[in-house]
């Protein structure tokens, strides 16, 4: 263990502010039973066993099962700080400052010391074994109180307004890795606005644990690391930091704990929100001089876990009221969970990565292992797996430096795209925000679809999703959280489509996998010289103007399913992917298809929707309530080289709005594709229908499930307007209780399905695919 760079914790004196208010053990001096028909839960006579205690929950009664006692006080235990800290600091194979060590003091309850120290003296620490490092742990019980919230990989993918800090893992004087997870935040505020968004996020994607937490409290442990906090402003200009146990694995289980806490009434999440940041990181003030920014947030801490103590104090004062009462009881069950606290790490002999990688990928793995008991959504999934590839990249010299790094992953603020996308490319920043955004992903593609790069990346995406393989759609899927970065904020209503339609290819096209280098120029500019013949242009437009037609609706998993959200259209005719749509779109003979991959880059807007790309009644309405936040993406002309006009349709002098029905009849330049009259609705030019898979199955059932509540929103509508009465037989309505139930039913079956790890629609074999581990191709050929 290492102190250095860290200034060490001041253990306090017993009169000291950070003194649990309790210097001795108190037993209730009156029957709880008096009030919630409960005694305490000793019997020492062997008397019939009492009433369990009881909490209101809302309209409910709770009965706890388990009701947790409260945590012994340091005099309790008649041990001292000290004596902990020193047995950490002699073990070989813990590696915390020890400024973490007082830190783990603090979070630990003092019942645990004595198993913490011996845990340490006789090195009986618990192994996990991560692909990058082996981590050691410790199991305690740990105060809430005291614990900060971490990175949430589940809801990572979330349209977040607030940028993510810079993690990185932290060193001893030797330069080793130790266990210390360095996350650097701009100010306070920055740090305070993103533990909200991670506490908003947590509670918008986990489930509802108050009732069981307030029955017996939380089983399940949670893994928590010792993060060192930098703020480069801490208010005066200059940086500070703080080290703080932070929860990397169980945030779900600690908000609902606060909540429980809090009581029912506290439902508003920014109210939960709140308590949480002004008890946990938020600094107290400086008082006495030369206080560091670590004791004054320690304070903090431990002035929130005096506040949990009183509450339950008050409850069992003799004449305490039953919401004082449970108020207690709720205390008691909500203030401790039992945790893993890492507190150790050694390097594995195969690993590669750069030395400030290792833990930070190492605490990232540990986190995916609970996929196993409750799978993620397949794109916070695939998210938190391209971290770690980057990092793997990093090491084996793929990825240069670390803005590059940020640069894939999209992990930086809006206002560096410019600079940051002129930087990759090599080139002047002479293009706006939104272009730079479709430049950015038309570089995300092109960068993981090298050859070497793509290799190693499968090798990776293997181990960490359990993947037997990784095929083009799928790689195309994990890839797509990357590629939407920039406007996923502004454009998440789209958000689902645009992801399954990767699921289809989206924009990673057969010519995106060739030997082509992206060329930086005006939309107009890249269409005129696709149209004289070259090749790299052609191949940009295609990747970054089919980007722009995914993020705004126009090419979603409708033209798969032929036909329209709602049934407002029926595909001309029907592709196998998205990714044929955008091939056809820049075939080099398709002058109007490329000049509308032109078009959809040079009027995208990376903070506005489409209009024209969402469902009718979603534009009316949204048009209304929200009309500063939508643009037009207007339909190609036939040639702009021949018209010598701006490019856009017009008809009768008006600009023709772009549709997916114009824009896949744009696609089928040679008119081979169409459905003849009378054709069944299959296949390129009425061939026989192929046989539907699941996907497709699914597909059609979202589509009609759209219609029917456009249909239900109508009818609604209606009813609010017009007072006459309908009939309805009872035939007909016990078919639609039947209908309602069986509809649940296949619902809650594809929402089961469409979580696990492995996608629903898995293409047949490619028997062109170009990436399988059989194929080496050679670098030069490439282009790499």
């Amino acid at each position: 263990m290492t102190d250095s760079q860290h200034t060490p914790a001041i253990e306090p004196t017993p009169a000291g502010q950070n003194t649990p208010i309790f210097q001795a053990p108190m037993a209730a001096s009156a029957p709880v039973s008096a009030v919630v028909e409960t005694t305490m839960s000793s019997n020492p006579d062997g008397a019939a066993p009492a009433t369990s205690p009881t909490v209101t929950w809302g309209a409910e009664e709770i009965t706890l099962l388990d009701e947790r006692p409260m945590p012994l006080t340091m005099h309790d235990v008649g041990l001292k700080r000290r004596s902990v800290v020193v047995e950490l600091g002699r073990s070989p194979r813990i590696a915390i400052t020890e400024e973490a060590a007082y830190t783990l003091t603090y979070a630990a309850t003092p019942n645990s010391w004595s198993v913490v120290r011996e845990t340490a003296k006789h090195d009986m620490l618990t192994p996990r074994r991560p692909s990058a490092m082996r981590i050691y742990e410790i199991e305690a019980d740990l105060m809430l109180p005291q614990l900060a919230v971490g990175p949430q990989p589940r809801t990572e993918t979330d349209p977040n307004i607030v940028a993510a800090p810079r993690v990185r893992g932290g060193l001893d004087e030797n330069g080793k890795p130790i266990a210390d997870y360095q996350m650097t935040f701009r100010d306070q505020e920055h740090l305070e606005d993103w533990t909200r968004e991670v506490i908003k996020s947590t509670d918008k994607q986990g489930g509802d644990y108050q009732t069981s937490i307030i029955e017996k409290g939380v089983s399940e442990p949670i893994t928590v690391v010792f993060g060192t906090i930098t703020l480069e402003d801490a208010g005066d200009g200059a940086p500070s930091s703080f080290t703080v146990p932070v929860i990397i694995d169980g945030i779900t289980r600690a908000v609902r704990s606060w909540q429980v806490r809090l009581g029912f009434e506290a439902r508003d999440i920014d109210q939960v929100a709140d308590a949480i940041i002004s008890s946990t990181i938020r600094p107290a003030e400086p008082g006495r001089a030369n206080r560091t920014h670590h004791e004054r947030v320690l304070e903090t801490r431990n002035a929130a876990t005096d506040a949990w103590r009183a509450d339950w104090t008050t409850s069992h004062i003799q004449g305490a009221g039953r919401k004082e009462v449970e108020a207690g009881l709720r205390t008691a069950q909500a203030l401790t969970l039992r945790g893993r606290l890492v507190v150790g790490c050694t390097t594995a002999t195969t690993c590669h990565l750069e030395v400030e990688d290792r833990f930070p990928d190492a605490a990232s793995e540990l986190v995916r292992f609970t996929q196993e008991n409750k799978a993620w959504r397949p794109e916070a999934s695939a998210a938190n797996a391209m971290h770690g590839v980057v990092r793997s990249l990093k090491g084996t010299g793929d990825i240069t430096d670390t803005a590059m790094a940020d640069f894939l992953l999209g992990t930086f603020p809006v206002d560096d795209l410019v600079p940051m996308t002129a930087q990759a490319l090599k080139c002047s920043q002479n293009f706006t925000v939104s272009q730079a955004a479709l430049y950015r992903a038309a570089f995300v593609l092109r960068f993981f679809t090298r050859p070497g790069t793509f290799k190693r990346s499968k090798a990776d995406l293997r181990t960490s999703l359990n993947a037997g393989q990784i095929r083009d759609a799928r790689y195309a899927h994990i890839l797509s959280p990357l590629v939407e970065a920039p406007w996923r904020l502004h454009k998440a209503s789209s958000l689902a489509q645009a992801r399954n339609a990767y699921k289809r290819n989206g924009a990673l096209t057969k010519p995106v996998r060739e030997a082509w280098d992206i060329v930086v120029d005006t939309p107009m500019n890249l269409y005129a010289k696709a149209v004289a013949g070259d090749g790299d242009a052609r191949i940009t437009l295609m990747t970054a103007g089919g980007a722009a037609l995914i993020a705004d609706r126009f090419l979603t998993t409708e033209v798969v399913a032929g036909v329209g959200s709602g049934g407002q259209y029926e595909a001309p005719w029907r592709a196998g992917s998205i990714s044929e749509v955008i091939e056809l779109l820049g075939h080099e003979k398709n002058h109007r298809g490329l000049l509308q991959l032109a078009l959809a880059m040079q009027e995208f807007q990376v903070d506005k929707e489409a209009a024209n790309g969402l469902p009718p009644l979603e534009r009316q309405r949204r048009s209304t309530t929200e009309p500063s936040h939508f643009y037009l993406l207007h339909a190609a002309a036939d040639d702009l080289l021949a018209t010598q006009t701006d490019g856009v349709h017009r008809e009768k002098g008006s600009e023709v709005e772009l549709t997916t029905q114009l824009l896949l009849l744009i696609a089928d330049y040679d008119g081979t594709r169409r459905k003849p009259t009378g054709s069944d609705g299959g296949g390129k030019g009425g061939t026989p229908s192929p046989r539907k898979t699941l996907q497709d199955i699914v597909d059609s059932f979202i589509s009609q499930m759209r219609s029917l509540d456009e249909s239900g929103t109508t009818l609604t509508t209606k009813g609010g307007q017009d007072t006459t009465v309908f009939y309805v037989d009872e035939a007909s309505q016990l078919e639609m209780g039947k209908t309602h139930r069986k509809l649940g039913a296949v619902i809650d079956w594809i929402g089961d399905r469409a979580l696990t790890e492995q996608p629903v629609w898995v293409p047949e074999p490619d028997e062109n695919d170009e990436f399988t581990e059989d194929v080496e191709q050679d670098a030069e050929e490439w282009g790499a």
